[in-house]
């Protein structure tokens, strides 16, 4: 299985400049070839690939003009490519987010390293970097070395100018096989702003609100910083200007950090309570057009909780599966299915039946009515696909929605990343 580990790291002053030139570097090569694509496009109607702007890099390489590309290891620019030919292949699957040119202003640099030439030591909590050597880390979860393949190194520096190391590995096991879906074991989960979840057996998971409860601090630093003197064109900003952005950005990081423990936390109790979780393939990039609701959401991070439990689910072997967007859960009676349209109605929390005369709590119908409708879809053959799930007969779900779960065929092909540098 994959999986992943994150090290804040301590460099020097010396290793913060040489990780600045990879950042420029990097930053450089990607915009680079996304010019170069354009114009392409534009003058010739021609595309060109991965491997084209590989040997157009290699060759400015070698130009006066951009020799100091030779100070930042060549896979790493080549990583740089890969991730614009993501970009477009993203772009052209999905219809929307064009790729755009990478601002200097931009607070969240990173830099991806060949696995090969990194080394790891644990006892002393060093990371060796290509063209730069030992770097101290700070101490954290470990693995052993030896035991697992190496994917892949990034370096990374957020907006409070702190520097993280993130590493990929393989270590070795297999993915456990589902269990077989049964009602008695499913839970069905329906999010929402007032609770962050409320399962179907009647729990209530609470939303903590972080964003909420920190507004105040948030206005106090942004009115404290925006009374300081911004940065002009061919002009630093104020050292007390960058002093208060950085304590705001450290806010920021404390409230996501926050929020992340909270839903990592609720992940990990779900999946192994449960054999099976129901959740509702909700549109949340709609929903967020809603003015008044727009922060509540962003702020409970429905997409965040939804993509824990995808990767959880593999882990455990717990089975995932997602009622459809538009069957009406909280309109529906879920004892004798009698459709109640005045539910529309966000303020309708609680709803008697006209029908079998069975008192509803909004929520709790919506929860029952999300686990019999997916667990019905999966039986159907006509559940909703997940991204990255495997179901419990074996299939993929990808394959059912005809798109492939590599963006690209040599995305992990280090082979031929070796090829292009030859």
């Amino acid at each position: 299985m994959i999986r992943a580990y994150k090290y804040k790291m301590k460099p020097t002053s010396n290793q913060e400049a040489y990780f600045a030139k990879c950042f420029g570097c990097t930053r450089f090569v990607y915009n680079y070839a996304l010019s170069e694509k354009i114009k392409a496009y534009t003058n010739e109607k021609k595309t060109l690939s991965f491997f084209d702007l590989c040997a157009l890099v290699r060759a400015s390489r070698k130009d006066n003009e951009h020799k100091w590309l030779n100070e930042v290891p060549a896979l790493s620019l080549n990583y740089s490519l890969l991730n614009l030919n993501n970009a477009y292949n993203h772009f052209f699957r999905t219809k929307s987010g064009y790729p755009k040119y990478k601002s200097k202003k931009d607070r969240h640099d990173s830099v991806k390293f060949e696995p090969n030439s990194t080394r790891y030591d644990f006892k002393n909590y060093k990371v060796r970097i290509p063209k730069l050597g030992w770097v101290r880390l700070c101490m954290g979860r470990t693995f052993d070395v030896s035991a697992v393949k190496i994917n892949s190194t990034t370096v990374s520096r957020d907006a409070c100018g702190t520097y993280w190391c993130t590493v990929t590995i393989d270590d070795g096991n297999t993915v456990p096989p589902k269990v077989k879906v049964e009602r008695g074991a499913s839970i069905g989960i329906d999010v929402g702003i007032s609770d962050f979840a409320v399962l179907s057996d009647g729990t209530r998971l609470p939303n903590m609100q972080f964003s909420e409860r920190s507004q105040k601090q948030f206005a106090r630093a942004q009115r404290c910083m925006a009374r300081k003197q911004r940065d002009a064109k061919g002009t630093p900003a104020s050292r007390r200007y960058e002093r208060y952005r950085i304590k705001l950005a450290r806010l920021h990081r404390a409230v996501e950090n926050r929020r992340t423990d909270y839903l990592q936390k609720t992940s990990t109790m779900l999946v192994r309570q449960y054999d099976t979780i129901c959740i509702e393939d909700l549109n949340v990039k709609g929903m967020m057009h809603n003015h008044n609701l727009a922060g509540s959401i962003a702020s409970v991070s429905w997409s965040s909780f939804v993509r824990i439990l995808e990767y959880k689910s593999e882990w455990y072997g717990v089975n995932l599966l997602k009622a459809g967007r538009f069957d009406p859960t909280s309109q529906t009676c879920s004892v004798c299915g009698y459709r109640n349209n005045g539910t529309k109605d966000l303020s309708v929390r609680e709803w008697t039946c006209p029908e079998c005369g069975t008192r509803h709590d909004r929520d709790i119908n919506a929860a029952i009515n999300i686990v019999n409708t997916a667990i019905e879809r999966h039986f159907n053959k006509q559940s909703p696909a997940v991204t990255g799930i495997t179901d419990a007969d074996g299939a993929d779900s990808e394959s059912k929605t005809g798109t492939s779960s590599r963006i690209c065929d040599y995305a992990s092909d280090e082979t031929s990343m070796q090829n292009v540098l030859k």
